[in-house]
């Protein structure tokens, strides 16, 4: 996989990653509302070696500061310190308890010892850390003076005293939000790429072809019927697929039959057949398209647009009627929104098999002294096994798939069914797309 790949998985998937960023950014927001303030204040302390009397000797008196400095951001830190403090201020509180808010920092090649207080509350946090700043000093002192007196070797002075913060320290709402925002983006894009690379759902046309591992014939956006053009869809995308199927081998196919993988692609199937039908007459080849999934089932499944449009549409009668000697071809001929259908009809208890018959067989033939091509309408490949007997009275198939709702799997099973039973597959073509957000 390249970059390109990624980059066409996150587009995909972009409400994911705009949801998983949303929802860490709501996280981090409700965290940071329920920590507690915290202030920090700040002491310097200037540690010093005495007894310079010139240059030389205040140089290596530093030198000793410098050394021994971050002993003394352990006395800053320590127990003593501590009770110092607790003992001064009067504080309720334990010397564990301070010295948990206090830190010391040695500034690097320096002789300088920041000593800092976190608390709940601001003029706590100064006093804590001027005080705790005092006691230090204090300490180095004592540690510094040898046992048999004199002079200590080193001493501490406040260099710069705490203030009250005017703002709390922690929590960062700006540092807490970016953190929340970069790990909800993080997680979406994982979870985007893992989420796209486990859908097995066709996207393209391409995808939908190569899945068939045959030729694509193109896409058409939609199937919905423009009021007033006449036919399903786009007239340049169904004109555009039949002369890609021209350009496959098409021009030899008298009878073609277009079927979707599954049931659920069987609304897309009618809609396609007559779309291509359209254009092929616009372009100079009367078509006709033979309807075969019969009315009683679906108007109970409501499998075709046709069927569930009006009542009258949905009992008139057609093929199964032709097949069964109920009706002539005549009869049951008829325009419907552009193009030449011969309904389905009902099947009145006939079998699938009726389809591969010879008096199916007869009913294309004389459809095909009229037109130049035969379209058949077929049902799901997987669910019935219309399309299979259909071999028998076609010359070739056309497989419909519709993106984000066709899987992989079903449109390589479909193209394997019909290449068993001997019938060719043209090509495929994308209907449509879903009318939902894919995550």
């Amino acid at each position: 996989m390249d970059i390109s790949d990624y980059l066409a998985a996150f587009r995909r998937r972009w409400v994911l990653i705009v949801v998983a960023a949303l929802l860490a950014l709501g996280c981090a927001a409700a965290a940071t509302a329920f920590i507690t303030p915290e202030y920090s204040a700040t002491s310097r302390l200037f540690i010093s070696a005495a007894g310079a009397s010139s240059a030389s000797d205040a140089y290596a008196g530093n030198l000793f500061s410098e050394k021994r400095i971050t002993s003394y951001a352990e006395i800053a830190t320590g127990r003593r310190v501590a009770e110092g403090v607790v003992r001064e201020l009067g504080l309720p509180m334990s010397p564990d308890d301070v010295r948990a808010t206090i830190t010391a920092t040695p500034l690097r090649d320096s002789v300088i010892l920041d000593i800092t207080a976190v608390t709940g509350d601001a003029e706590l946090s100064r006093d804590i850390a001027n005080v705790a700043a005092s006691q230090t000093a204090v300490v180095i002192k004592s540690v510094e003076t040898s046992a048999r007196g004199g002079e200590p070797t080193a001493s501490g002075s406040i260099m710069e005293a705490a203030v009250a913060p005017g703002s709390p320290s922690s929590p960062s709402w700006v540092r807490n939000l970016l953190l929340g925002l970069l790990a909800g983006l993080a997680v979406g894009l994982v979870g985007a790429f893992a989420r796209d690379r486990t859908d097995t759902k066709v996207r393209s046309d391409a995808e939908l072809a190569a899945a068939a591992g045959t030729e694509t014939l193109g896409a058409v956006r939609t199937l919905r019927v423009s009021p007033g053009a006449g036919a399903p869809g786009s007239d340049s995308d169904f004109m555009a697929v039949y002369n890609q199927l021209l350009g496959v081998g098409g021009a030899g196919v008298a009878r073609l039959v277009v079927c979707g993988p599954a049931d659920a692609e069987s609304g897309a199937v009618p809609a396609v057949a007559r779309g291509l039908a359209v254009a092929m007459t616009a372009l100079g080849d009367p078509a006709v398209v033979v309807e075969t999934v019969p009315q009683d089932d679906a108007v109970a499944g409501h499998d075709s647009p046709a069927a569930a449009r009006s009542p009258r549409q949905q009992v008139r009668p057609g093929l199964f009627d032709v097949l069964a000697g109920r009706d002539t071809l005549a009869d049951v001929l008829v325009t419907d929104e552009g193009a030449y259908v011969v309904p389905a009809g009902r099947a009145g208890g006939a079998g699938a098999g009726v389809l591969g018959s010879a008096d199916m067989d007869a009913v294309l033939k004389e459809l095909g002294l009229r037109f130049r091509y035969v379209v058949v309408a077929g049902a799901g490949v997987l669910d019935r096994p219309d399309v299979a007997v259909l071999r028998a009275v076609t010359d070739g198939a056309v497989l419909v798939g519709v993106p984000g709702a066709t899987t992989t799997t079903d449109v390589a099973q479909a193209a394997g069914r019909l290449r068993t039973a001997e019938l060719r597959v043209l090509g495929t073509v994308a209907a449509g797309a879903p009318a939902r957000v894919v995550v």
